[in-house]
């Protein structure tokens, strides 16, 4: 619910930070107002107390992955916050100031030349605010990395409890979502999709189990995987395929009802999809110009670089199969072997459930079983054809940890009936021995493949404060840790007020978060942001028809790092333009493009500023011959 109060927030231009506040502190005043009824309600008040005072003699089953995930919480919590270290290209070029613009001018909108929009449509940003607007960015890690995997973990064990499984199958659904490398690269999405993702098999296990007669019952009964649907959807692109491939199966499998079996079926899938386009609906709303842009030089037949930044042919091209079962270890840690492993015991399971479904009525267990596994080999396989293979990897991860985690606990227990009441259904576990097997060999292939890099990444963040798997030099970590320097602050400013007040700032740099946005309109650019089907910069043509161009969207002046520590140097973007991997090659050319544009503009412009790698321009006043 808070990621549809996030986009309704932001397309109306009120996602401020005094706005997230009070929304955080109402959120607190109903917890501890439902907190404090419970424990004032004498019956539920004693009920509680005695279970509570029972705890010594007879503790939880799901005791130990209890202390388990209390363990982890403390070791997250004490080396990860406040974080040191971050990805200084991803995070200080895009992720960060999303964040800045958005508390600033209350909207992730409202920027015609921003990637947002494609890579995700906000989401994660809105849901890290929470925690930077409160605490600063040195403690954004505390949303995806600690909570959003806490509550990861917490959700294998909630479900394992709801599927009446065995607390063996819980806990070693914790182990493999600790276990299992994320491969954390920046602040983007990773525990918050997979966290998302076992809360979507909570909701969907919870709606199989409970009877309806209407499609206006079921369709409420679906409400919880509508909304995780869609919060998936707002989280990132590729967790906006699984969700629509989960909903497209879940859709297909789930339990018809009394009515006729097809025409009910498609009766509730079609209010099901009506429903879920209509609670992103205000998240695209946030980047509507962007996309009427972009339909705009789809129907004037304009090519932008968009237009070939996919190369299926040249995606399966570069995967070899001799690759796709490499145990070398990758850049981010883990092998292809492991996690290739992982997601073709998946895919066997998708395809035992679906020939199992031809022959049988699958029990609500299999169905939620079908659909999770399935989603996550189909989005896999979408990722390995418009992806290069270790960026497909990398995205699909979050699915996979989710999937790995759960499927265990779909399989190998059972659904009774449900009573005529519509109470919660009851399960009883199937611990036979070739569960017992499975499990333990799952453990195994899971110890074998992650234990060194989960040893690595334990390390990591006990020596640079960070989830950063690459090594850091001093540099590095002096660069990074100098960027939240009060003299730092102080040297973007003086840059920033070089430009007219209350006009438009073009600004590609290496740390724009530190920028006030509420002085100027700043339009942040990042490299891949030439990849967007709306990006139609003139950067071939003549300099004034890029001058008319940046005018046009209201921008006078520019801000640019053409070199400097954190900035990619014009021989790593010559080197990606001969890549053999066509989208880095697509964006190589493009980015020496824009370079060789804006040179060619400032020596057009007046200059404001020229020293140390950093130009400002202020186009709105030619050069005089």
């Amino acid at each position: 619910m808070i990621v549809l109060f996030g986009g309704v927030l932001n397309a109306a231009d009120l996602a401020y930070g005094y706005v997230l506040l009070a929304l955080l502190t109402f959120g607190l005043i109903i917890s501890f107002y439902i907190l404090a009824a419970a424990v004032l309600d004498k019956e539920r008040g004693d009920a509680a107390w005695h279970k509570f005072s029972r705890l010594a003699d007879s503790p939880p089953p799901e005791l130990l992955s209890y202390v388990l995930l209390a363990g982890l919480a403390t070791y997250l919590v004490v080396f990860l916050l406040p974080s040191d270290n971050y990805n200084f290209h991803d995070d200080y070029h895009s992720y960060f100031p999303r964040i800045s613009s958005m508390l600033a001018t209350g909207s992730l909108g409202n920027n015609p030349l921003a990637l947002i929009g494609v890579d995700s449509l906000g989401a994660q940003q809105f849901l890290q605010a929470f925690v930077t607007s409160l605490f600063g960015f040195k403690y954004i890690n505390a949303f995806d990395a600690v909570f959003c995997m806490i509550l990861c973990c917490a959700l294998i064990i909630r479900l394992a409890r709801l599927a009446a499984a065995h607390w063996t199958l819980g806990l070693a659904g914790v182990i493999a979502a600790a276990l299992i490398n994320a491969q954390q690269v920046n602040v983007s999405s990773v525990f918050s999709s997979s966290a998302m993702c076992v809360a979507l098999v909570y909701g969907a296990l919870a709606a199989e189990g409970q009877s309806y007669e209407s499609i206006r019952q079921r369709i409420l009964q679906l409400v919880p995987v509508l909304l995780f649907c869609s919060a998936l959807i707002a989280l990132k692109l590729m967790s906006a395929v699984f969700a629509a491939m989960f909903f497209l199966l879940f859709m297909f499998v789930s339990a018809p009802g009394e009515s006729s079996r097809s025409v009910f079926r498609w009766r509730v899938f079609v209010a099901g999809g009506f429903s879920v386009t209509a609670i992103t609906a205000p998240w695209f709303l946030v980047h509507w110009v962007n996309y009427k842009t972009a339909v705009k030089l789809l129907l004037d037949n304009q090519r932008s670089a968009f237009s070939g930044s996919v190369d299926v042919s040249s995606n399966l091209s570069s995967l070899s199969l001799k690759q796709f079962f490499s145990a070398q270890e990758l850049f981010w840690g883990g092998s292809y072997l492991g996690y290739n492993i992982l997601f073709l015991l998946l895919t066997a399971a998708f395809v035992w459930l679906a020939a199992a479904a031809i022959v049988r009525r699958l029990s609500a267990h299999e169905r939620v079983a079908l659909s999770v596994t399935g989603a996550t080999a189909l989005s896999y396989s979408f990722a390995l054809l418009v992806f290069e293979p270790d960026m497909a990897l990398r995205y699909c991860v979050p699915f996979l940890i989710a999937a790995i985690a759960v499927t265990p606990i779909l399989l190998f227990t059972s659904v009774t009936s449900v009573s005529s009441s519509g109470e919660k259904a009851e399960a009883t576990g199937n611990r036979n021995l070739a569960a017992v097997l499975s499990i333990v060999v799952l453990q195994m292939v899971l110890i074998y493949s992650f234990s060194d890099s989960f040893v690595r990444r334990l390390k990591v963040m006990q020596e640079t404060r960070s989830t950063l798997m690459f090594p850091l030099t001093e540099n590095y970590k002096n660069y990074t840790q100098a960027t939240f320097s009060p003299q730092r602050e102080t040297a973007h400013k003086k840059i920033q007020e070089l430009c007219r007040p209350e006009t438009g700032v073009f600004t590609w740099v290496s740390t724009a978060f530190l920028f006030d946005h509420r002085r100027h309109t700043i339009v942040n650019f990042a490299d891949p942001a030439t990849m967007t089907p709306w990006f139609n910069l003139p950067t071939s043509g003549d300099t004034e028809s890029l001058r008319r161009a940046l005018l046009d969207i209201g921008i006078e002046c520019i801000i640019w790092e053409f070199a400097g520590y954190g900035m990619k140097t014009g021989q790593q973007h010559l080197e990606a333009a001969s890549s053999p991997i066509y989208i880095q090659r697509r964006l190589g050319e493009a980015v020496l493009a824009l370079r060789s544009s804006l040179e060619s503009l400032a020596n057009a412009s007046t200059l404001k500023y020229n020293r140390d790698g950093l130009v400002v321009m202020d186009i709105a006043e030619q050069q005089s011959p």
